[in-house]
């Protein structure tokens, strides 16, 4: 019986040890990497980075990254900072049109931000009323040429722009 078990072992390691079950190693890992890069592949075809969007933030939110939007934001907290009130509507003007181009890209129809905020719900935006509250008074910057706004009234318009931002993870 030991002479058997001896056999088994002494050819198992042969085995193991040869040239030949190398290569089967090497083709195997090969074939591995293979499949891999395949799955990748088909999961970045097939949408999965927005099926994930959709799933972890309730909607297809558009890529932008947060590096370009902390850029953009600083440059209006700088125009709130101004003391000039042509900055501050640029500032509620430019933070509007943020929001507005992500709920674009969340595929919301209306034609315009008002459309597109009334047409989501709040499962999806969690702030719509603030948002708009701000729209309006963005509206008025636009409508009214002769509209003053306060430092403390711009940065109540944006701030449900920022918090949007926030909730979203664009800030």
């Amino acid at each position: 019986m030991d002479g058997i078990f001896n056999y088994i072992v002494v050819s198992w390691l042969n085995f193991y040890n040869s040239s030949f079950f190398l290569f089967l190693k090497i083709l195997i890992l090969i074939y591995v990497c293979v499949l891999v890069a395949d799955i990748v592949m088909l999961f970045f075809l097939r949408g999965i980075r927005a099926n994930w969007r959709l799933s972890m933030k309730g909607a297809d939110m558009p890529l932008i990254s947060q590096k370009n939007m902390n850029k953009k934001w600083e440059k209006i907290k700088d125009r709130l900072e101004s003391g000039n009130i042509a900055q501050y509507k640029l500032a509620v003007l430019e933070a509007d049109q943020i929001v507005d181009e992500i709920l674009q890209g969340m595929k919301i129809k209306g034609e315009n931000m008002a459309e597109r905020l009334e047409k989501s719900n709040s499962s999806q935006i969690f702030n719509i009323e603030a948002l708009l509250e701000s729209h309006k008074i963005r509206n008025r910057v636009v409508a009214e040429p002769d509209f003053s706004i306060t430092k403390e009234e711009a940065k109540k318009a944006i701030d449900p722009f920022e918090d949007f931002l926030k909730h979203f993870e664009y800030l």
